[in-house]
């Protein structure tokens, strides 16, 4: 009788620690899919934005004298690139505070939701300081960062895009830093 109550008392400490790792693991299991959620969906943010930064086009804003900008328009939480170097056909990837969500509006004002759950968007904006190898000295920022003036729009050649965001919880925020490919 002695035996059974030890064996019993055996497997039910057993069946509890079992239990117990059982929780513990998709304890642990869900933390990191939220996490890894998190980290996705941030870098998703930054790379509409980086993309469209990059992939801008060149145009003719004013021809006396020629004077060509990739940037229809920019601030700190938007930025209009241009996607034809013709037609002067544009983008604006933009920040919605009250929906806390990034938005594309075209040149014809057609408006699409491209990623929620967005806190905070900022966009700053650098010209060329001469050297186009070493990003540490050869940038420098427009005389008022996150604003930059229509003078100064032709000259950016770069903007570090910073997007936080969060999910379920779980809070990242990512930063990078954009050359543009049709700009000084």
């Amino acid at each position: 009788m002695m035996e059974l109550m030890v064996a019993t008392t055996s497997m039910v400490l057993l069946g509890a620690a079992l239990v117990m790792l059982m929780v513990t693991t998709y304890q642990v299991r869900n933390t990191l899919q939220g996490q890894s959620n998190t980290d996705w969906q941030v870098r998703n943010a930054v790379n509409i934005f980086a993309d469209s930064i990059s992939n801008a086009q060149s145009y003719q804003i004013s021809s006396s004298p020629i004077t060509n900008s990739a940037l229809q328009a920019a601030s700190i939480n938007s930025v209009s690139c241009y996607t034809s170097s013709t037609t002067g056909a544009y983008r604006k990837y933009w920040y919605d505070s009250t929906t806390k969500t990034i938005k594309r509006t075209t040149s014809t004002n057609s408006t699409t939701t491209l990623v929620r759950s967005v806190d905070a968007v900022s966009l700053i904006y650098y010209v060329s300081g001469g050297y186009y190898y070493n990003t540490s000295t050869g940038w420098v920022t427009t005389a008022s960062p996150s604003a930059p003036t229509t003078a100064e729009l032709p000259k950016i050649g770069a903007v570090k895009i910073t997007v936080a965001m969060t999910i379920n919880g779980y809070t990242r925020q990512y930063s990078t830093l954009v050359r543009m490919r049709n700009s000084p």
